[in-house]
């Protein structure tokens, strides 16, 4: 089990940052304590109004948010009934067990963890102290939880390296929450140490899953031509957040020359690792994957990621696998010409179309889909009884025969002789009004008499 506070004047940024998390799907408010609403009836306003109104018990303290993690070890399967309790002792080990606090299971990464949002305001108006909250509180509380529950122990040191590197800097980086530099630091290097790459675009498919991308710039640009590499902030949808961070400004000054250095060692020891990679995703590409989702899915399910790189365009133009369980990145080209991202694509629409052609005429039938509403109601419209012709036909039982009106040629349905009527002009050839027009003839036909 490993803990980490964090203290700042954000709650708002604080609260935004695990409920988006929730949004997303990738956490869940699991415990809440001290508030008047159930835990599944909270809205986000329920939520920041009760830690505001405690602070605001004491405006000059601006450090007034308590942000805490604890993570555990990947073969821990604790449930969120667990996690509860242990968040309940935890805060109250460290002095917070009356204040109010959100529980939130974050699901995001292979590490099962937690983050509490509390206040460090008490009702009395008081500002809880922090000073060396970590040493003072945090660790003994830590493992008194590790001994009543049987987890394992931060302190072992056969894990402690690589456990806590995996628990506390492998999650995805968002920006605003910490600072970028040492955010992209922190997992460059643990990345760096954990997976084997051999190129900047298998490093990119590892960055990926954390919001970070290594930026050569674009082909013929001055950063390409003297070789300058850049580490950027993305965020969900890939577009670039904050300022990037050059790589000479890194403490270990991870450059293009020294990546290469890192790629050259591990291609040597990597083909194990690559083939046993190769034979996992064979074992999927048989099962006949009927779409790049699906095939994507499956791999998913054995602890593999598929990144399709894709032109501006949209074109796909190659895949790279990452293998969390090896801990390995390979480009599908190097795997076999089977791999690579046009012949998983034709492989794939060749089970889609071998599924159809094998289909019975009744089952392709049944999967087509049937006729929009809008058909459904032309088609009913003419298959509808013909109404008969008021003018051509009139009921029998009113006696009339057939050939007793006489249609106009210019008859409208519902006003036969309306649109006729609309259509004549009624302007005379002199432009003179109607009335006019009417004393004028009078005085023809008086003269005329005469």
């Amino acid at each position: 089990m490993v803990t980490k506070i964090d203290t700042n004047d954000r709650l708002d940024k604080t609260l935004n940052y695990n409920e988006k998390k929730v949004q997303h799907g990738t956490a869940e408010l699991i415990y809440s304590n001290g508030f008047l609403k159930d835990t599944d009836r909270l809205s986000f306003d329920d939520k920041f109004e009760r830690f505001q109104r405690q602070n605001e018990l004491r405006p000059t303290s601006h450090v007034n948010t308590l942000h805490a993690k604890v993570s555990f070890d990947p073969s821990e399967k604790l449930s969120n009934e667990t996690l509860s309790q242990i968040a309940q002792k935890y805060m109250e080990g460290i002095g917070f067990g009356d204040q109010p606090f959100l529980v939130y299971r974050h699901n995001d990464t292979n590490v099962p963890h937690m983050h509490i949002v509390s206040t460090m305001i008490t009702r009395e108006g008081k500002r809880i102290r922090d000073y060396k909250i970590g040493e003072k509180l945090s660790d003994p509380t830590r493992e008194a939880i590790e001994k009543e529950f049987g987890l394992v122990r931060a302190r072992d040191h056969a894990q402690e390296v690589d456990y806590k590197m995996s628990a506390v800097d492998l999650e995805k980086v968002a920006h605003g929450e910490e600072p970028t530099k040492k955010a992209i630091q922190t997992r460059l290097k643990t990345i760096l140490e954990e997976y084997n790459v051999t190129s900047l675009a298998e490093l990119n498919a590892v960055l990926r899953g954390y919001n970070i991308q290594a930026d050569p710039g674009e082909p013929g640009s001055r950063k390409r031509q003297h070789r300058g590499l850049t580490y950027k902030v993305q965020d969900d949808k890939g577009l670039t957040a904050g300022i990037p961070i050059k790589a000479s400004d890194l403490s270990f000054k991870l450059t293009l020359d020294g990546l290469e250095e890192t790629f050259k060692k591990n291609r040597i020891s990597r083909k194990e690792n690559v083939e046993d990679l190769r034979n996992r995703v064979s074992n999927v590409l048989h099962q006949q994957p009927k779409s790049l989702e699906d095939l994507a899915s499956q791999l998913k399910n054995g602890n593999i990621d598929v990144v399709i790189w894709s032109n501006e365009a949209g074109k796909p133009y190659g895949v790279t696998f990452v293998d969390h369980e090896n801990k390995i990145a390979v480009k599908g080209s190097e795997m076999g010409r089977e791999f690579s991202a046009k012949a998983i694509l034709t492989t794939v629409s060749a089970n889609t179309a071998g599924q159809s052609q094998q289909q019975s005429p009744q089952q392709q039938q049944q999967a087509q889909p049937g006729p929009s509403p809008m058909d459904k109601q032309m088609e009913d419209a003419r298959r509808a009884p013909k109404l008969p012709d008021r003018w051509t036909a009139p009921h029998p039982s009113r006696g009339v025969r057939p050939d007793a009106l006489e249609i106009p040629p210019d008859h409208n349905r519902k006003s036969p002789h309306l649109l006729g009527d609309l259509l004549k002009s009624r302007s005379q050839p002199d432009g003179l009004p109607p009335e006019l027009s009417q004393d004028k003839k009078k005085k023809k036909r008086k003269k005329r008499s005469l």
